[in-house]
């Protein structure tokens, strides 16, 4: 992300916008909800092949299904779009994450 304000006289330090700071600290949990969600299932717990009681699928699909739609998240928030679109995709996702986690 760039900073939409002018650089200090210094010329190091950029201060962001309160939505930039609210999508790079979204960006950040889903990082890392997303990857412990790879590293788990590739374990060998008996409970990834558990079947889901709604969707009759074993967790360890639906482990790496969720995963990819953060990461899916995650790559549009880093994008170059409008921060409505990422407003939209945050407020998509989270419901999602509220279930699964």
């Amino acid at each position: 992300m760039h900073c939409n304000r002018p650089m200090s006289d210094d010329g190091r330090s950029c201060s962001y916008s309160p939505a930039q700071i609210f999508f790079i600290s979204v960006g950040l949990v889903l990082i890392t909800t997303s990857l412990t969600k790879v590293i788990s299932s590739f374990g060998s717990a008996s409970l990834l092949e558990t079947p889901d009681p709604l969707l009759s699928l074993p967790y360890r699909p639906l482990l790496r299904f969720a995963a990819a739609t953060e990461l899916l998240t995650l790559s549009l928030l880093i994008s170059k779009s409008s921060e409505f679109v990422k407003a939209m995709a945050v407020g998509w996702i989270a419901p999602c994450l509220h279930v699964t986690e």
